[in-house]
């Protein structure tokens, strides 16, 4: 058994260093006045997985090790409009969210997933649905009866649009990001409908790689205010008087428009979702440790989320560690799985954790059905860093 093998299976939980982001007291948004100065318990978060159905095949591997008595989570991606194709259509084998793709995808989930997290997105450039349309899309999906259909019996979630922020096609497929009123519009959508189907959404679903974790900012002391008069007042948070973040803007739309939703003024999401590539591609490529706002993404949402936002849960929907490599071994695999344990330890509201992806790909947790080193790492929760880690 190699020194760092040894050192994941013995590691003992520590805490991962706290710093606090100052804010201007008082601002809805400031971090100071919430509890996210309480550190997380990677012991508590739900660990899920990313990817197509050949992955559930190997979660009886990582659940049979798992030191966590949580649900089993699965997410996915499919086509915005996915219920309203007829039943049957498409390919069942095709990672391009057709019909038929999700109803096997489903079905290969029984008695693996407890809780589907979908999320929906295009599949070829053009235009954004409307409100409208997207909300009768997601209403169909809600009112249908996959159980009867698939004979999966477990319950969803969703994000309305995968990585609206992102234009490329891995992104939100359109081919250009979606405006934050209305990625926020389809948000609220969904969880108007989910209000009668007792399913849950998440806010977000923003993209981080890239240059795309800027749009974290929380660049307005004040979210809560007319359109005409956000980011118009500077704060500590934004003395160079930067224009709003998409981040910002979103939230805006969210607190002038509820009301029209049915769901009250003072309405805030329960859940927010993102994609923390960001952090880990900087632990990984120059030993970034997430310490403060200037360098983690995971830092800049929990500084935005305060005040009258401060009971947002953030969910990492999809994250890995292995975005822009080709190869990764086994030893910087295990310290980055070590990393985003710790990343939780930041805030008790950062709650789940879906890892893409559990087989396949450079950075799965078991070739074949041998579990890599990162596989302990997560399933025993381990944040300690194994030594060696950078």
């Amino acid at each position: 058994m190699s020194t760092i093998f040894r050192s994941i299976i013995s590691a003992s939980l520590v805490a991962f260093a706290q710093t606090a982001c100052g804010a201007d007291s008082g601002n809805d948004a400031s971090v100071a006045d919430n509890a996210d100065a309480l550190s997380g318990n990677p012991k508590a978060v739900n660990i899920g997985f990313n990817g197509g159905a050949d992955q559930f095949a190997y979660y009886d591997d990582f659940f049979a090790v798992s030191q966590h008595a949580g649900p089993r989570l699965c997410h996915t991606y499919v086509v915005w409009n996915v219920a309203e194709q007829p039943a049957g259509m498409g390919n069942a084998q095709s990672h391009g969210g057709s019909r038929a793709y999700l109803e096997y995808w489903l079905h290969e989930a029984i008695g693996h997933c407890d809780e589907a997290l979908v999320s929906f997105q295009a599949h070829a450039p053009g235009k954004a649905p409307t409100v409208t349309e997207f909300a009768r899309a997601f209403a169909a999906f809600v009112t249908t009866s996959w159980a009867r259909q698939t004979g999966f019996t477990g319950t969803f979630s969703f994000t309305p649009w995968n990585e609206p922020n992102n234009g490329a096609s891995s992104g939100d497929g359109l081919g250009a990001a979606i405006p934050p009123d209305l990625a926020a519009a389809y948000y609220l959508s969904a969880v108007r409908a989910c209000e009668a189907h007792g399913c849950k959404v998440a806010a977000g679903d923003f993209a981080s790689n890239g240059g795309m974790w800027n749009d974290f900012e929380w660049n307005c002391a004040n979210d809560n205010v007319d359109p005409q008069s956000l980011c118009r007042t500077k704060s500590s948070a934004n003395p160079g008087g930067k224009p709003a973040s998409y981040l910002d803007r979103y939230k805006n739309y969210i607190a002038n428009h509820a009301h029209e939703y049915g769901l009250g003024n003072g309405f805030r999401p329960k859940y927010f979702a993102f994609h923390g590539w960001h952090d880990i591609n900087g632990y990984l490529d120059s030993g970034e440790h997430c310490v403060d706002y200037a360098h983690c993404a995971t830092r800049r949402i929990l500084t935005s989320f305060g005040g009258s936002w401060g009971g947002v849960e953030l969910w990492d929907t999809e994250v890995g560690v292995d975005q822009d490599r080709a190869a990764i071994s086994d030893e910087e695999q295990a310290c980055g799985a070590a990393f985003l344990l710790r990343l939780t330890t930041i805030s008790r509201r950062v709650t789940r954790l879906y890892y893409t992806r559990i087989h396949n790909g450079t950075g799965e947790l078991l070739r074949g059905h041998t579990p890599r080193p990162a596989m302990f790492v997560l399933a025993h929760r381990d944040s300690a860093a194994p030594r060696g880690c950078r």
